[in-house]
């Protein structure tokens, strides 16, 4: 049984049988040039196999439609895995588009082949020839470039198949809207520009010269460009009922509810801080999107605004661009990057480090190195702030978080700095289950680098509801607890427990009860509290005895109930009747 969207079938002559030429060009193309890791295994039948596959697929194909369709693969007589196949006009990004949104769903690739060939088909769209693409030779006239992609995936339930295929089809259309416009969307961002030029906004020249170089830089192939809105802005930006107003949408951002800022769609998707930043007279917005974008790379998009200024200096428009900077500009110095070389100057001078020294060249070490989300969305003092915290780490590698909020209020970004020799993904894992817990929020992404001056750093972005309250007391505290985390919760129980049980005690209670705790305990309790509950446990003599703590809640009227025993774990269906028995709402 089949999945698909739309419905295929065999290319075949009039007699039903596969047409021997299409066969043999398709499979000419399909394995000729295809990676050695991608054909291992495959001996001639299997060959036969995913060409006819592949020829059923495509034999009917109308023009802008793609065909998508999952099938049960047998090996042996058993249904093991699933093939997969996508066709369609060839357009950038498919591959790994496609690919990401099949891993994304938690789905292993075992088999990827996607060659590039020209196809004709008649007036009904039936596949009637297939030939091998030339590297720089343009098609011949009459002929379609296709993008056909091969998977052999997990086994999935009917369910899963259909989730997928949803997924797909939106990713193609992503894919499509984004190629198609472009050049459209191109031209938007170098209207941008002139209109900036013509309509300055009420800063200093050079601030203004600055953030149209950095659309220039943008444009120059820095920044890959996958949706585009612009917004009229009539009105009071301070008036609660003034609504922009969008004529112009591109790419992905054709969509209306599009959900840029919060990744969820409705109208709570666009932030209460958006009028007050966009009401300022800096040009940019620049920002990480909140949605995840389907084209090119699976990961948050970035967000670039625009604003509009009319002759008096009011922002009257917003031109919304969504994209990804590219490999290139990530890796390009921030020093020649419009916007940041001014941040980076700024901070080099500020602090007055000769260049030539060792501390300057520390500084400049530790600016070109710092995550380009940072330094594009921070300010200058946080990130001198954060520079100089990180001078003192090179020459002496310690724990150190440095933590910074969305000025949208939509997450908290946090730098995370422990030496290289303590680092470990179970360390990795407990540092974030800190972070979650302490903000109330959840992890949305982080990355890891092991650094060559001894420090390993993780990047967390932690999606909390609202990030306008967090501040340097908050700060300050996580740093504290990613000492307790790093230096040894084990060691800080020992302290705890030696606290309140004497040193003697305390080591042999933390030797026999120090290592039985999980990694989610430690991350959501501090070493004060599992002293605690050590002691309430070691004070019972067998699985009859009982222990109990009461606790204060998170909220007022609220406390905290903690029932011990030995053995098995009691059951909530024994313990919620008795408390209710004494009139608590559990």
């Amino acid at each position: 049984m089949s999945a698909s969207s739309p419905v295929s079938g065999p290319a075949s002559d009039k007699n039903g049988a596969p047409d021997l030429s299409i066969i043999k060009g398709l499979s000419a193309c399909l394995f000729d040039a295809a990676l050695p890791g991608e054909i291992e295994g495959l001996d001639a039948a299997a060959r036969t196999a995913i060409t006819g596959y592949m020829a059923d697929v495509a034999r009917i194909r109308a023009p802008d439609m793609p065909m998508i369709q999952i099938d049960p693969l047998s090996e042996g007589g058993r249904e093991k895995r699933l093939r997969l196949a996508i066709i369609g006009e060839d357009k950038p990004f498919l591959v790994d588009s496609t690919a990401a949104a099949v891993t994304a769903a938690g789905i292993d690739i075992h088999r990827l082949l996607h060659p590039i060939v020209d196809v004709d088909r008649d007036a009904d769209g039936r596949l009637l020839a297939v030939t091998e693409v030339t590297t720089g030779v343009a098609s011949a006239p009459g002929t379609i470039r296709e993008s056909m992609i091969y998977m052999e995936i997990d086994q999935l339930g009917a369910k899963a198949r259909a989730t997928l295929l949803d997924s797909l089809a939106v990713v193609l259309n992503d894919v499509r809207c984004a190629v198609a416009d472009w050049q459209a969307m191109l031209g938007l961002l170098k209207s941008s520009i002139r209109a900036l030029a013509d309509n300055p906004p009420p800063i200093a020249p050079h601030r203004t010269a600055e953030a149209m170089a950095f659309l220039e830089w943008l444009a120059a192939d820095n920044f890959t460009l996958l949706g585009a809105r612009q917004y009229r802005l009539d009105g009071d930006l301070d008036d609660p009922a003034m609504q922009p107003a969008s004529d112009v949408a591109l790419g992905i951002l054709r969509d209306p509810d599009y959900p840029v800022w919060t990744g969820i769609r409705g109208a709570s998707d666009t932030p209460r801080a958006l009028k007050a930043l966009l009401a300022s007279a800096e040009p940019l917005l620049i920002t990480r999107a909140g949605a995840v974008v389907n084209v090119h790379r699976r990961v948050n998009g970035d967000l670039i605004a625009v604003k509009g200024f009319d002759r008096q200096g009011r922002v009257v428009s917003e031109t919304r661009f969504i994209g990804l900077y590219t490999s290139a500009a990530l890796g390009t110095s921030p020093r020649q990057v419009p916007l940041l070389r001014r941040k980076v100057g700024e901070i080099i001078d500020a602090l007055g480090y000769g260049e030539s020294g060792h501390t300057g060249k520390a500084l400049v070490h530790v600016l070109e190195s710092f995550p380009r989300m940072e330094l594009f969305e921070a300010s200058p003092a946080e990130l001198q702030a954060m520079a100089l915290g990180l001078l003192s780490l090179l020459d002496r590698p310690r724990p150190k978080l440095f933590a910074r909020a969305d000025p949208f209020g939509r997450f908290v970004s946090v730098l995370v700095f422990v030496p290289r020799d303590a680092y470990t993904s179970r360390l990795r894992e407990a540092v974030g289950q800190m972070l979650a817990q302490e903000l109330q929020g959840r992890i949305a992404r982080y990355e890891v680098e092991l650094r060559a001056e001894g420090l390993a750093r993780v990047h967390y972005v932690v999606d909390v509801a609202d990030a306008a309250g967090f501040g340097a007391g908050q700060e300050a505290s996580l740093d504290r607890r990613l000492s307790q985390l790093v230096r040894g919760w084990e060691e800080d129980l020992e302290v705890a427990l030696a606290e309140v049980a004497g040193p003697a005690r305390a080591t042999r209670l933390a030797i026999s009860h120090g290592r039985a705790f999980s990694a989610s305990y430690r991350a959501q309790h501090q070493p004060a509290e599992a002293a605690a509950d050590i002691l309430a446990l070691s004070g019972l003599s067998d699985d009859s005895d009982r222990a109990v703590r009461l606790l204060p809640g998170r909220h007022s009227g609220q406390v905290r109930l903690k029932i011990y025993r030995l053995g098995r774990i009691i059951p909530l269906s024994e313990a919620v009747p008795v408390l209710e028995n004494f009139g608590l709402k559990v």
